[in-house]
């Protein structure tokens, strides 16, 4: 029988081994940045600063029906969602980006990560994403096919509880340009989000605790995808 490619944006079917964990997100309303900052550093869990804070930058793909979208609106599982992610300055050339399949199985989340060589982006079509250099077959093929359709940026704060197993990362300043389908046009304006992001992430067996952790905030947990808000904000009509 002959071997037909998958349709481009197929689910990976034979992966890597992924570290699987559990990730929940509360959206801050209403609360300032220095807010959330007191009340993560008085939590019970002992929440403290792990890593400096530092811009990040999202090119989002999708297929030209949008189909990790709309997988992701009706809650389907498995699905992934397909990123260009680098950190620091948003453009420019030479820039230290990964190719990154966000994964959603159930509950948890997994991510496969390779990284790209020569990526550029200079705010408008998408120079060098196309890859191939340096990227297995399996992980390329997956690529074919795929539009860039949405860039995002914000501000990240990263923050570990006493003992190690619980991070928070706090994000603000996000803002999403949508890219145009033919990439030929500029960016439409970037669109920007007022509110803050908190998110909890730990492994698979940490749940029970979790619910302690959790517990300590003053937030209500919420079901919030950058890459779903955007494309909402900014392509209305999808």
């Amino acid at each position: 029988m002959e071997n037909r490619p998958a349709p481009p944006g197929t689910p990976l079917t034979e992966m890597p081994p992924v570290s699987w964990r559990h990730e929940r997100k509360f959206l801050l309303e209403g609360v300032t940045l220095a807010e959330a900052e007191s009340l993560i550093k008085r939590h019970p869990a002992g929440f403290a600063t792990a890593y400096p804070e530092r811009a990040v930058n999202t090119i989002y793909l999708d297929t030209p029906e949008l189909s990790f979208y709309q997988l992701h609106i009706q809650g389907v599982s498995p699905r992934q969602k397909v990123r260009l992610r680098w950190y620091g300055a948003s453009q420019g050339g030479a820039i230290q980006a990964s190719l990154e399949f966000k994964l959603k199985r159930g509950q948890v989340n997994g991510k496969l990560t390779y990284p790209l060589a020569g990526f550029g982006f200079d705010g408008a079509p998408v120079a060098g994403w196309r890859l191939g250099a340096g990227l297995p077959e399996a992980v390329a093929a997956q690529c074919r096919g795929l539009e860039a359709v949405l860039v995002t940026r914000y501000r990240r704060r990263y923050y570990r509880a006493a003992g190690g197993s619980f991070r928070l990362t706090l994000d603000y300043g996000l803002d999403f340009t949508s890219i145009s389908r033919e990439l030929a046009l500029p960016p439409t304006k970037p669109l920007a989000f007022p509110h803050l992001i908190l998110e909890l992430k730990y492994a698979v067996n940490d749940q029970l605790q979790a619910d302690h952790i959790t517990q300590g905030f003053p937030f209500r947990l919420a079901r919030f995808s950058k890459y779903a808000t955007g494309l909402r904000l900014a392509r209305p009509e999808v």
